[in-house]
């Protein structure tokens, strides 16, 4: 069922081939019902996960290259199953809406398609080469995407998002083969499966520097900030469906790359250089906050507010507890859907004819209500309204945070200010007031009844994961007990090395004494946890 979801996106792709390019109904029908059947298979995935396992479910397993380790593995748990889901549903608006585009549609859609098969791979492969294959495949559609169909400046964005793409992946490549010389020399053959790997205690020092070389790859990918220079230009330049599968999906690969490679293999190196990243997604919450403020880009706005959002999931997850984990799978899948609404209507405006400049906007209630409206909702939802589903996936990323370090947590409290100030910013300026007598938006036609079906089932979920959120959180609860496990046990083998760290988080959240039982494998709880006191009131 994996290769199944992961390659369907690609045979649809070579069938699109043999459309002609002027039939751009057909191609689009066939682009559009491959995304539905590939988001109808990823639902069978479900109820195999249903029970709260934290292993990886349905895996597929066949050798490739075996000399060099290099297996096809694939495999799901309850973290990466909702990353396939977001993947597909996503899928499904974002290619209905490319029916837009007018030239080369045909070859529009088949990057499109590409671009699906290549982000599911990420989050399926359990091989890291195998992972690694489908990490690089995600530049070059939207790479072409954006330099075929982007705006005035996109040589310039497609150029510098590829420079600094590959620039970051070579690093992840030069830890991939360092992994597979080490396993070789010490083990007598080269592994690369995920799940062999995660059990081995590598060298605190191989760990550091492998969590950096992974870890600048991902980092760049998020973006996290200060790596996110790549990041105005494309989403600016980009088309809307080619922003909005920018931000849905990718954005996630990045973070997940973290919760599922750097903290499975490198352990010990995640927990040292939490202080790191968590400062890193607390400055990029802040930085893309003040400059959604300020900024008068319509575009812009939504572009640095989905910045300031997937950094505070950064410095959710790397809390190192419960509510953090489950927080930031919960709140990756409200992000993405979100971002991918608010991007999506965007790009319905700009097809209207109307300017992107807010000081040239206004009034747009009264003449396109349903727009007005649905925008509305989606902002509302970004900036954490409670009813909305963005509200309790920052409330649990918010909690973890404070369980780790408190202080970090009112600091971040600031951003969470600050997204209501520029969402409301941005909706006084296009919606109410007077409209400006040389606006770009005058004669703005509201939303079609096939626009309105394209973005309904987007908000469903917006108002559906508002008020039942539990399901994301109790089928990724398994997956993210286990991640814990595998860290705490990693921090307890380099007990040699373990007061260079900075600050041990609290095992499960809480202090070492009061741990939950069952989240830890047998025998971490150790003296390590109830004894060693860190300077500075750091948690025991």
């Amino acid at each position: 069922i994996l290769s199944l979801i992961l390659f369907l996106p690609l045979l649809g792709a070579a069938l699109l081939a043999f459309v002609p390019q002027k039939k751009a109904g057909v191609a689009g029908g066939l682009a559009l019902g491959t995304a539905v059947l590939d988001f109808l298979l990823s639902l069978t995935l479900l109820p195999g996960l249903s029970g709260g396992v934290g292993t990886f479910r349905f895996t597929e397993k066949a050798p490739w290259i075996p000399s060099f380790g290099i297996n096809y593995f694939l495999g799901v748990d309850g973290i990466s199953v909702f990353m396939v889901l977001l993947t597909t549903f996503l899928s499904i608006p974002i290619i209905w809406a490319a029916w837009s585009v007018r030239e080369r549609a045909r070859d529009f859609l088949i990057l499109m398609l590409i671009l699906e098969t290549a982000s599911l791979g990420t989050f399926l492969s359990l091989n890291l080469f195998l992972f690694y294959v489908f990490w690089e495949l995600m530049l070059i559609p939207v790479y072409l995407l954006i330099v075929g169909w982007g705006g005035p400046a996109r040589k310039a964005a497609a150029l510098k998002f590829i420079v600094y793409s590959l620039f970051a992946s070579l690093f992840l490549l030069l830890g991939l083969i360092t992994l597979e010389v080490i396993t070789a020399i010490n083990l007598g053959r080269p592994i690369l499966d995920l799940t062999v790997l995660s059990s081995l205690p590598l060298p605190f020092i191989l760990q550091i520097w492998l969590f950096l070389a992974f870890g600048l790859a991902f980092a760049v990918k998020i973006p996290l900030f200060p790596f996110h220079a790549w990041m105005p230009g494309a989403y600016l330049e980009a088309p809307a469906p080619v922003t909005a599968a920018l931000s849905g999906i990718l954005s996630k690969a990045g973070i997940y790359g973290f919760l599922r490679f750097s903290f499975l293999l490198f352990p010990a190196a995640a927990v040292h250089f939490w202080p790191l990243l968590a400062g890193l997604g607390l400055a990029g919450m802040l930085y893309g906050a003040f400059v959604a403020l300020t900024a008068k880009d319509t575009k812009r706005v939504v572009a640095f507010s989905s910045f300031s959002h997937v950094n505070l999931i950064v410095l959710g997850i790397f809390a190192f507890n419960l509510q953090g984990i489950e927080g930031g799978v919960l709140q990756m899948v409200n992000h993405g859907i979100i971002a991918v609404a608010l991007f999506l209507l965007l790009g319905m405006a700009e097809e209207r004819g109307w300017t992107r400049d807010l000081d040239r906007l206004g009034g747009l209630a009264r003449q396109t209500p349903v727009f007005a409206g649905l925008f509305m909702l989606a902002a509302l939802a970004a900036l954490g309204l409670p009813g909305l589903n963005g509200f309790t996936g920052e409330l649990l990323l918010l909690l973890g945070v404070f369980r780790t370090a408190p202080w970090l947590a009112v600091v971040a409290m600031l951003a969470v200010v600050l997204a209501s100030a520029y969402a409301i910013r941005l909706l006084q300026g296009i919606f109410h007031g007077p409209a400006p007598a040389d606006g770009g938006s005058r004669a703005m036609k509201d939303l079609r009844w096939k626009e309105v079906a394209l973005l309904a089932p987007l908000f469903l979920l917006i108002v559906g994961i508002g008020w039942w959120p539990r399901p994301i959180p109790a089928l990724s609860a398994a997956g993210a007990r286990r991640t814990l496990q595998v860290v705490h046990r990693g921090v307890a083998l380099q007990k040699g090395n373990i007061l260079s760290m900075a600050v041990l988080p609290r095992p499960g959240g809480g202090a070492g004494r009061g741990a939950p039982k069952g989240e830890f494998p047998a025998g971490a709880q150790s003296k390590l946890f109830r004894t060693v006191e860190f300077q500075g009131g750091g948690p025991q």
